[in-house]
């Protein structure tokens, strides 16, 4: 907006409404001189009729610093780079470490300890697989989500949902099998079509198997290739864990289940990709 001023009856301008602003606070021009500017239409009106406008601006608040200890989510948007998720979960993980570690412990000791068991191992690795994933699922959402610390008690809490965890894992299995008939490659598509269905049936205790596979496929419909840049990102990470004897896994793991989480908070909530 460009102003216009008078004094001693010269016509000075144009200025901006900034330059004005320091005009009238520096006294070039005085509350009974005249100023204009277009939107003020044909009349020349005083700037001191304007003084609400030309009033001292409040000084904006302080920039927020976060607490420590809460983390600060990227504005999930549906296509959050795979960079930035893999920052928010190195975040979110600060402080997290343990819990994390210690879930994915007892997770893995626990089919260890099953499936070494003659005879019945393999019906009990199935009874408590999809369970344990559900529960990992939720440990790691409330990991990328912030504000509450996780405890070690959600990791049993997909029990609590022990058929539908049960029948997720069997139907998963099953359908990327019958697509593996085809060729190696619908097989794999099909893993990644499934890959949200645990974190599905954490947010949605009543869901059911389908549906929450359905839904998991529909979120990750046009998005396969993002997810599967995500996981070829983790390989130098994985190459540097086998250096260490394994020991860089005791990271990699709970690294990589928070990226993975992440970016199921990312297109959670994003309109499906349809198709065209």
């Amino acid at each position: 907006m460009q102003w216009f001023y008078i004094i001693n009856e010269q016509q000075h301008g144009p200025v901006t409404e900034a330059e004005m602003r320091g005009l009238i606070a520096e006294g070039v021009v005085a509350s009974t001189d005249y100023v204009w500017h277009e939107g003020l239409g044909d009349e020349w009106v005083t700037a001191g009729s304007l003084v609400h406008q030309f009033a001292d601006q409040p000084e904006p608040p302080p920039v927020p610093v976060p607490e420590e200890g809460i983390v600060e989510a990227p504005v999930f948007s549906g296509d959050t780079p795979n960079a930035d998720l893999m920052q928010h979960a190195r975040s979110a993980l600060k402080g997290n470490w343990g819990i994390a570690d210690g879930a994915l412990l007892i997770h893995f000791a626990s089919l260890k300890v099953l499936g070494s068991i003659d005879h019945v191992g393999g019906l009990f690795f199935i009874a408590v697989e999809g369970p344990f994933r559900v529960g990992l699922a939720l440990i790691f959402l409330r990991i990328v989500r912030g504000g509450e610390a996780p405890g070690i008690n959600l990791l049993f809490k997909g029990f609590q949902q022990v058929v539908t965890a049960i029948c997720a894992y069997l139907l998963k299995f099953l359908f990327i099998s019958l697509w593996s008939l085809l060729l190696i490659v619908p097989g794999i598509l099909a893993a990644f079509s499934y890959t949200m269905t645990y974190y599905v049936i954490a947010d949605h205790p009543g869901i059911g198997p389908l549906e929450a596979i359905a839904r998991s496929k529909a979120m990750m419909y046009g998005r396969r290739l993002k997810l599967m840049d995500l996981y070829c990102r983790f390989l130098g990470w994985f190459l540097l864990a086998l250096l260490t004897c394994g020991i860089g896994f005791i990271f990699l793991i709970p690294y990589f289940r928070a990226a993975h989480g992440a970016f199921y908070e990312d297109i959670r909530n994003a309109p499906p990709i349809t198709k065209t």
